[in-house]
């Protein structure tokens, strides 16, 4: 009962902490006049002030709640794929983190654990859509976790002057992941 229980609350992390991490966002956004989604990245609100501690926070929590989610996927999903795929979104909540741990202001690491997020939310898409399809046969969740990814791979692929744009868009094709996944897998 408790385990069932565990999995449930995750699953309800999974549909909440996209709707989280978006209004904090949203807030650092709106507190800084001077943020352009065309010239900026998304980083550039975690340098200083109040849309510092917005945007951090959003992220150390995003990824706590990531992590969590991903805990109560582990224990619904068994077969060795899948269990890659969870292994990869629960790196991927702990690079979130880090990149609200580590902003600009510290140096390189922010550039490296900030790739490392955007590298393992494509890779995680990509390995539990293929998982969905292939071991779970469950097509068309899994086909649409295929084609976020393709879709996180190519917005990477246009010229951007700032690059919140291409970031905003993988993460909502992630947000959108763990939200269907939520939906049809974990709360039920």
């Amino acid at each position: 009962m408790r385990g069932r229980l565990y999995v449930r609350a995750s699953g309800g992390i999974g549909i909440l902490g996209p709707f989280v991490v978006s209004a904090l966002v949203l807030s650092a956004i709106s507190v800084s006049p001077w943020f352009s989604w065309t010239g900026n990245a998304l980083s550039d609100l975690g340098v200083s002030g109040s849309a510092a501690l917005l945007f951090n926070t959003a992220l150390i929590t995003g990824g706590a709640m990531l992590i969590i989610f991903a805990s109560g996927l582990w224990s619904i999903l068994q077969s060795r794929l899948a269990r890659v795929g969870v292994m990869l979104l629960l790196l991927d909540g702990c690079s979130l983190s880090a990149i609200g741990l580590f902003p600009e202001t510290v140096g390189r690491i922010h550039l490296y654990v900030s790739v490392v997020f955007f590298t393992l939310l494509t890779l995680s898409l990509l390995v539990l859509g293929l998982s969905y399809v292939l071991e779970m046969h469950r097509i068309a969740l899994g086909l649409l976790g295929i084609a976020l990814s393709l879709f996180s791979i190519l917005v990477w692929l246009f010229q951007w002057q700032g690059i919140a744009i291409p970031e905003a868009a993988a993460y909502l094709a992630g947000a959108a992941w763990w939200i269907t996944i939520s939906l049809r897998s974990v709360t039920k």
